[in-house]
């Protein structure tokens, strides 16, 4: 047993911030998120990866401007930032929100690293 662990390559933990955001919230009154403060947030504190969406209060919805920047977001620091759509369903009709995840297919198994599990989708339900 001792000779198969010390043949065995220690892993270290990877930390992901699943829960943060891009943009301007109305809500909250935040001013600016900017993609250089999660990045430096992100390095400061040894994050290894984050989960990036628009505020709740984005505005106007759906927030294809903040999609589009946490896309290109994703795409300049992959393995690091991974975007997540976000739409508020009371504020928009069924086919925009369809739209708008059709657009940003963050869980679509093309955009996925290979291992990664799908992520189910909140489905649009405008009652709640």
């Amino acid at each position: 047993m001792r000779d198969f662990l010390s043949k065995t390559t220690k892993l270290a933990p990877v930390i992901v911030d699943v829960h943060q955001h891009l943009g301007t919230c109305r809500v909250f009154d935040y001013k600016e998120q900017t993609e250089e403060a999660i990045i430096r947030n992100m390095d400061e504190k040894g994050i290894d990866a984050s989960i990036v969406q628009p505020f709740p209060g984005a505005f106007p919805q759906p927030p294809k401007a903040e999609h589009d920047r946490i896309a290109r977001m994703a795409e300049k620091h992959p393995g690091r930032i991974f975007g997540m759509c976000s739409a508020n369903p009371h504020a928009v009709t069924r086919d925009e929100w369809m739209l708008e995840m059709e657009k940003h297919p963050s869980t679509s198994a093309s955009s996925r690293p290979s291992g990664v599990p799908e992520i189910p989708t909140q489905p649009y339900n405008p009652c709640c």
